[in-house]
């Protein structure tokens, strides 16, 4: 399992960073949606759209309904908060393993 480094805040409302997953090096977007109070994210990897518009929904699978084959994305919260734009990172983590559960 690896922890995904996310920030919150709204300097940070909408955000692109890069990170190696496994074999893949995935290109990931987060947006803040001001009026639902929601995280969203899009990843793609070399260039191709993987996953468009995930909902970042707290203490589960978050992926599973996405045959995206770069493995399986968990959001958890750690701290038994609601998901706010200032807490992303803090009181919950987005965790990834690949396809076996690793």
């Amino acid at each position: 399992m690896i922890n995904i480094p996310l920030e919150g805040t709204a300097v940070n409302g909408h955000q692109s960073f890069s990170m190696q997953l496994g074999e893949n090096a995935c290109d990931f977007e987060l947006n803040w949606n001001t009026q639902a109070e929601i995280w969203s994210m899009d990843i793609s990897v070399e260039g191709v759209s993987k996953i468009r518009g995930m909902i970042l929904l707290a203490n589960c699978e978050i992926s599973l309904m996405y045959n995206a084959g770069i493995g399986r994305f968990f959001f958890v919260n750690t701290a038994g908060e609601d998901v706010t734009l200032d807490n992303l990172g803090i009181a919950n983590q987005l965790v990834w393993e690949d396809e076996s559960g690793e």
